[in-house]
């Protein structure tokens, strides 16, 4: 967490290859968390654990290296065991959805969603009440 205006900030880290989903999602975060976008790719892994998140939100599918393989890099490294990982993917896929907890998914939100449900399950996954 950091500390803006002496009140704590879950940090969060949002990735997908989107830019544009990116900079909507942070739109809807950024009031209340301390967010970091990333674009994917081979050194992901390294980036958010420098950032060292309090949540991780991911996509399954990108061109360099997916989410699921990502998460499951983290899931080995020290203190990254429990860290909520949301996987927001615009996959319907049965396979994906069966999957993500295999690879250490907290929870599995599906493309659309709207800033509402996104900003009540990062709550959920930090244990915050929606008030405010």
């Amino acid at each position: 967490m950091t500390v803006e205006n002496d009140v704590c900030r879950p940090r969060i880290v949002v990735v997908d290859d989107e830019a544009d989903f990116l900079k909507l999602v942070e739109r809807w975060l950024k009031p209340k968390y301390d967010v970091t976008c990333l674009a994917g790719g081979a050194q992901t892994s390294e980036e958010i654990a420098a950032l060292d998140p309090d949540l991780l939100i991911m996509d399954i599918h990108m061109p360099e290296r997916g989410g699921f393989q990502i998460c499951k890099q983290l899931r080995g490294q020290a203190g990254f065991e429990d860290l909520p990982v949301i996987f927001l993917t615009g996959s319907t896929s049965d396979r994906d959805f069966v999957q993500y907890l295999d690879f250490g998914g907290s929870r599995y939100l599906t493309k659309p969603i709207t800033g509402k449900e996104l900003r009540e399950a990062v709550s959920e996954q930090l244990g915050l009440s929606m008030v405010g």
